[in-house]
């Protein structure tokens, strides 16, 4: 979805017309996210419910949040033409200017009544308040007036975004007693479906795990003119110059996305989704994570009809200074080393002295010393240098009484800085 306005093919290299754009007059209601903090797992201990399953005519409650967000562009096609300023930014990393749109998963292709599918949550999501994450998020095409999306904004909701004109609905937030219904194996269960032809009408459902039916989500009707439905990982972010990443993600750490158990409704009778009748690559931005703004993540299509978006937890950074000393008298050498598991674009490392060293000359680095305090910069020749790999450097000084090595150093490279242990 669009930065805060669900998703619909609207961005079809300019051919599909989008339906109204969220009101400008829409308001975010910004919820804590609940105190139970545990990242998915992808959904496989409960049976997917069938789509045929009873309809209760009850209504699924709590439905009082709006999200706040972009005017809706929908999902974007690889290599299609430039939509405006705001939508798309050239690649690859390091940076982009305001807000970079991508999604990854599948299209539907062919004409279709219905959609179903099951959709992973992570209970504890809250990205950056920039950013908008709908993953995943749903949409049947041929016309329908619905796309139902997990939201994580502020929060985390279910929200319904019309095509028909209405733009974003009023939702429900992702809160224990909603769980207790809707929610088995951090996943919940969705519907889409026309349920009048003559009038556009689509209603959309939620399964109660609890009653064994499909409750009512939201009902809309009217005029749309998409064609292509999707099921996508979407997300618009913003750039983080502090890790030379999307805002995202950091704050999805850990986090799983998971659409599985897809079936569309093809000519009355609902079907597995398949390479017949969907689309893996129209609006895929491939499988490397920098793409979407977060090199970490991890992309994998598990059948036709499910895909798996990860972003692994991420190890610490570990940073180790090999500081080898020689003395004489009142003079002394050190030799570094500097290794860091973390790729570095332009370095300085920075310590104390114990005592009254100073540097009088330096090889392989430049340096400021300041007191006590010495700053250790990069030249030119070994600014960039990869993972786990040293970077030898020194620098020679004097000093009187006792010359005590520094214990620890701060490393700072691509706006990061990481604690580094002095051996």
């Amino acid at each position: 979805m669009r930065q805060g306005i669900p998703s619909s093919l609207r961005s079809i290299a300019g051919r599909v017309t989008v339906a109204a754009a969220l009101a400008a007059s829409v308001s975010l209601i910004s919820l804590a996210a609940p105190a139970t903090a545990s990242p998915a797992a992808a959904p496989e201990a409960t049976a997917a419910p069938r789509p045929d399953a009873p309809a209760s005519n009850r209504q699924v409650p709590g439905r009082v949040h709006k999200v706040e967000g972009k005017a809706r562009t929908g999902a974007t096609r690889p290599g299609s033409a430039r939509k405006s300023s705001t939508s798309e930014y050239p690649l690859p990393m390091p940076s982009w200017s305001n807000d970079m749109h991508r999604n990854f998963g599948v299209a539907f292709t062919g004409t279709n009544t219905g959609v179903v599918a099951t959709h992973s949550v992570n209970i504890d999501g809250d990205p950056h308040p920039d950013d908008f994450v709908y993953a995943p998020t749903t949409y049947p095409g041929s016309g329908s007036c619905i796309e139902m999306v997990t939201v994580y904004r502020s929060g985390l909701f279910i929200s319904p975004f019309d095509w028909c004109g209405g733009g974003w609905q009023t939702g429900t937030e992702v809160t224990p007693s909603f769980q207790t219904n809707y929610i088995r194996s951090s996943a919940y269960s969705v519907k889409i479906e026309k349920t009048n032809a003559t009038t556009n009408q689509w209603t959309a459902y939620l399964y109660n795990y609890t009653t064994s039916a499909w409750d009512t989500f939201y009902v809309s009707s009217g005029t749309n003119t998409s064609a292509e439905g999707w099921d996508i990982f979407e997300v618009y972010t913003w750039w983080d110059p502090a890790t030379t990443e999307g805002y995202y993600c950091d704050n999805t750490d850990g986090y799983e996305f998971t659409a599985s158990d897809i079936d569309l409704k093809v000519g009355g009778v609902w079907v597995d989704a398949s390479s017949s009748n969907t689309d893996q690559n129209l609006f895929s931005w491939g499988t490397d994570g920098a793409t979407y703004g977060c090199p970490d993540l991890q992309f994998q299509w598990n059948s036709a009809a499910s895909y798996t978006v990860t972003n692994p937890v991420t190890a610490p950074a570990t940073c180790t200074v090999d500081y080898v000393p020689s003395s004489w008298g009142n003079g002394f050498t050190a030799n570094l080393s500097l290794t860091n598991s973390v790729a570095l674009s332009g370095w300085s490392l920075a310590f104390t002295f114990a005592g009254n060293q100073a540097i009088t000359n330096a090889w392989n680095a430049n340096y400021q010393q300041t007191g006590q305090n010495v700053t250790l910069t990069n030249q030119t020749h070994n600014g960039t240098v990869a993972a786990n790999t040293p970077v030898q450097f020194g620098f020679q000084g004097t000093y009187s009484g006792t010359n005590t090595d520094p214990t620890t150093a701060t490393l700072t490279s691509g706006g990061s800085q990481y604690t580094c242990s002095v051996v």
